[in-house]
């Protein structure tokens, strides 16, 4: 198989000879060409160009870092986006947070994302910024681009959302006992706590939307339908401190016989969520928290209940959800002892809207 790059010096090259000399001809190598249904997009006009927490209020939302050289999509199926870089430049877990804060935007909505500066590719999930799914140096494209190819070809992306003929019992009408969870959106709208700094944290969280990465909800043998579902953050850091904590993603069920379509006869699905932050577990700077990086002074731990009472809405699932937190803090420095008390309590508000399939 012949190279896909015509040839080139990368040592004399900038991040725009990046984007054209490498990363397009990679992507119509993949089947994509722009104007066709499996698009690529240059230029993405956002109507909200801050990093979405929902308010759209330009004077309290941060601006949005950056933004993708190329979205790719296969339409009505999925988008997944490409940041480059210069080669001078090393590829660092803040290259590809902020590469996360434009993918993630609900007006974006990307599934993947590559990462490059030429002399390597870095390919992540939207939910796991800290870490690649798949890596490879330039020279290796040619060799590696069948599996590269079932990662990211508008055929793969497509498979993402195909489902067997299902035979199985239904969990709703229209719908087999498997349903996928494609996208959307959780909107923080109320929290309460009853440790003050905590309650500040949450006040300054109102509005923040939270976007619907995948799983999905299936029948299980004993008869309760259970729902697996996974969120990425508006900002990576949220992301990598969760997976820090153990939480890849909630688990909930219900002993309905089917998920309601009537909006007056909801759907109660509940779960239990445990959680635990080591001491000196280095935590990143985040907005609304501290402006650097800190190892966190002693364990943490929580217990979360989390209902969501909702309804299926043509191909949405929609309702509200509550979680109750119980914290727990373990080896408090004496330093700290007067401000963090040994447990905490919290609940959070607010409403969902997710795209099944």
């Amino acid at each position: 198989m012949m190279d896909i790059f015509r040839p080139h010096d990368i040592n004399t090259m900038n991040e725009a000879d990046v984007r054209e000399i490498l990363v397009r001809p990679l992507l119509h190598e993949l089947g994509y060409q722009q104007g066709t249904a499996a698009n690529i997009i240059t230029e993405k006009k956002l109507s909200y160009s801050r990093a979405f927490l929902g308010r759209k209020n330009p004077g309290k939302d941060p601006a949005l870092v950056g933004h993708a050289d190329y979205i790719c999509e296969v339409k009505s199926f999925g988008r997944w986006v490409v940041e480059a870089k210069s080669p001078s430049h090393e590829l660092t877990l803040d290259d590809a947070c902020q590469a996360h804060t434009y993918a993630a935007h609900p007006e974006v909505a990307a599934v993947l994302f590559l990462l490059t500066n030429g002399r390597e590719f870095r390919l992540y999930q939207i939910s796991r910024p800290e870490q690649p799914i798949m890596t490879w140096a330039t020279e290796e494209t040619v060799p590696k681009l069948m599996h590269i190819t079932n990662f990211l070809a508008p055929d793969a992306i497509k498979r993402r959302v195909y489902a067997p003929v299902d035979r199985d019992k239904p969990l709703a009408r229209g719908f087999n006992s498997v349903i996928a969870l494609i996208g959307g959106s959780f909107v923080r709208e109320r929290g309460s706590s009853d440790w003050q700094p905590l309650a500040a944290g949450f006040k300054k969280m109102e509005g923040m939307r939270m976007t619907v990465i995948g799983k999905a909800v299936r029948r299980m043998p004993d008869g309760r339908i259970e729902g697996e579902l996974e969120v990425a953050g508006p900002f990576g850091v949220f992301d990598v401190i969760n997976r820090a904590a153990g939480i890849k993603s909630v688990v909930f069920s219900t002993s309905d016989e089917y998920i309601s379509q009537a909006v007056e006869a909801p759907t109660i699905f509940q779960g239990v969520m445990h959680a635990k932050l080591v001491a000196r577990t280095l935590i990143p700077p985040f907005p609304g928290g501290p402006s650097a990086e800190f190892p966190l002074p002693y364990e943490t731990s929580w217990t979360a209940h989390v209902e969501a009472v909702g309804y299926i809405d043509s191909d949405r699932f929609k309702g509200t959800f509550e979680n109750q937190v119980h914290f727990r803090h373990h080896g408090i420095p004496a330093a700290l002892q007067h401000t963090v008390p040994s447990q905490a309590s919290a609940v959070l508000e607010g409403t969902f809207d997710i795209l099944v399939r």
